[in-house]
This record gives structure tokens, C-alpha cells and sequence, in this order.
């Protein structure tokens, strides 16, 4: 008896999690990638939107140093950024905001410093900036004067 509710209880789970799924079929690959590309396409569409600001949650501001402001003659301006941001994110955002697309993109996580508060040690809070790098003859307007 007990062996036969095993079964059927086997049976029955077999249907909710499905584990003996049959696999991809070659049509269904297909249909599949049709669906990526399309999804790619849309992804796509979003960023081209003249200044949509969709992605300008990435790039929160300018990092404003000596560094940072001669840089800007070198094609190279520093921002800071989210954390969870990544390169291309970075990339697309830039491309969204400015309409200029960056030849290179580093990301660099700057550690919080360790201070004290009177008696109370402490620690700045970290925080992650990137480099972006522009093509010769681009530029876009971050430093206002």
C-alpha cells in the first residue's frame, strides 16, 4: 500500500515541477533566439530615444578634482555611479544622455577611508566611479564655468 501512494505521489510532482520535461525541439531554438533578437531590438530602441534619460540612474554626477577636471582635456571624464553598474550599463548611459558613444569604459570601486569621530572610529562610505574615454574631436559639457 504504501509503495503505491509513493508512486502516485511521485507521479503527481512529476506534473507541478515537470522534471521529466521532454527537451527544446529544433523549432522551439529557434523561436526562442527570434524572440532574443526582438528583445534586443527593443532594448535598443529604448537607449535610441534622443535623451530619454531613461538609464540616467546609472550616472549619478560628475566627480569634481583637480584630476577630474584636467582629464576632461584628454577626452576622459570621471563620474560617479551606481554600484551595481557595469560597463556596458555605463556605456549606454552615457550614449542615452550625450549621444556620444565612448571608446573605452573603466570602472573603478573606491574603498570608504577610515576616520574617527571624537572617540567614535568610523568609516566613509564606498562609493564607485568610472573613467569613460571619448573618440578624438568628442566632447560633451560636464565641468560648467
Amino acid at each position: 500500500m504504501k509503495q503505491y501512494i509513493a508512486q502516485n505521489n511521485m507521479a503527481f510532482l512529476d506534473k507541478v515541477f515537470r522534471w521529466k520535461k521532454k527537451p527544446f525541439g529544433k523549432g522551439e531554438k529557434k523561436e526562442i533566439t527570434q524572440v532574443s533578437k526582438a528583445a534586443k531590438a527593443v532594448k535598443e530602441a529604448e537607449i535610441s530615444e534622443k535623451g530619454s534619460g531613461k538609464l540616467a540612474h546609472i550616472l549619478l554626477c560628475p566627480h569634481l578634482s583637480e584630476k577630474a577636471v584636467d582629464s576632461a582635456s584628454r577626452n576622459q571624464y570621471i563620474f560617479e555611479v551606481a554600484g551595481s553598474a557595469g560597463k556596458k550599463e555605463v556605456e549606454n548611459a552615457v550614449y542615452d544622455l550625450y549621444r556620444v558613444r565612448p571608446e573605452s569604459v573603466n570602472v573603478i570601486n573606491v574603498r570608504g577611508k577610515h576616520t574617527r569621530f571624537g572617540k567614535t572610529a568610523g568609516q566613509t562610505k564606498k562609493w564607485k566611479k568610472a573613467i569613460i574615454t571619448l573618440p578624438a574631436g568628442k566632447s560633451i559639457e560636464v565641468y560648467k564655468k
